[in-house]
């Protein structure tokens, strides 16, 4: 959920593709972010321009909707654009994130709430901070505390938790102080897999990242170790790959039974979507196919 190369999502401050920790897939629509001379834009799954740059921020496209900002990367507006590149909701909001079960997290006044593909607002923003909903729930920020809530606004999981990671495969990944011990949490907010990881991301294809002794592997949901810790970083599995690093601090993509399909060569590597992922390599970022070839690459 958070944070550089092109066109920031979200809560971007500055121009640069954003970077997630885990990140996120990169589009569900088959159109891609793109930056040229400070604009962003959407390229398709062949590198071709669909959406011309224009915009000074965007995000990735879900739902069939994507966040654009107009106005400047310091204090400009947020809205939604369909795939055509028209703006369906107009440009109000200071932050937003993406669509997520046909509602998307926006942010008024410093307070985060919630909208549907309409424009109306469903939770009014008086959130700290808010995430995407995933199986019915949504991770959100109260008092400095971290809670879920479901589509009514209503809050299900109290804000009991220093840090979140939103629910799927019906777990959450969830810490209750900081510099204490990662563990798995059900929708009703008790422990599945007690405490114990240095760090964790959420599930994703049966699996989840974890970090224990300062490297990172892959657990199913009752805990057990399915990939050993070998690796300096990892986000989450995604159309059966998952990116990984070396003690060399370079990305590549695994299998999940823990074989190096994409040898470590990127400075930074996201999830795959609709076939690619996102990189960054030396003074360039684009898009690799799943032979880790650049289908579409620009200077940052």
């Amino acid at each position: 959920m958070k944070r550089v190369v092109g066109c920031l999502v979200g809560v971007a401050v500055l121009a640069g593709i954003s970077w997630s920790q885990p990140e996120e897939p990169e589009s569900q629509a088959g159109l891609f972010l793109l930056v040229e001379k400070g604009k962003c834009g959407y390229i398709d799954q062949n590198g071709e321009v669909a959406i011309e740059p224009q915009f000074d921020m965007a995000g990735s496209f879900s739902e069939g909707m994507a966040p654009v900002a107009l106005g400047g990367v310091a204090g400009g507006k947020w809205g939604f654009i369909d795939e055509s590149g028209t703006m369906v909701i107009d440009t109000l909001y200071d932050a937003a994130g993406g669509f997520s079960e046909g509602l998307v997290r926006v942010s008024r006044k410093g307070k985060w709430g919630y909208i549907d593909v309409s424009g109306k607002t469903v939770i009014e923003p008086q959130f700290e901070m808010a995430y995407d909903f995933s199986e019915g729930l949504a991770d959100v920020e109260v008092d400095g505390k971290w809670g879920f809530i479901d589509k009514s606004g209503k809050m299900v999981i109290e804000p009991k938790f220093y840090r979140v990671e939103g629910f799927s495969d019906k777990l959450g990944a969830a810490v209750v102080e900081m510099g204490g011990k990662w563990g798995f949490i059900d929708t009703a907010g008790e422990w599945v897999v007690e405490p114990q990881y240095d760090w964790s991301h959420g599930f994703s294809e049966g699996l989840a990242p974890v970090r224990v002794n300062g490297m990172w592997g892959f657990v199913d949901k009752a805990g057990n170790v399915v990939i050993e810790p070998l690796y300096t970083d990892a986000f989450r599995f995604s159309e059966g790959l998952a990116p990984v690093a070396n003690e060399n601090a370079s990305w590549g993509f695994i299998n999940k039974a823990g074989e190096m399909v994409i040898e470590p060569q990127f400075d930074r590597a996201g999830m795959f979507t609709n076939g690619l992922a996102r990189v960054e390599t030396g003074p360039d970022w684009g898009y690799v196919d799943k032979t880790g070839a650049f289908v579409w690459k620009g200077p940052q």
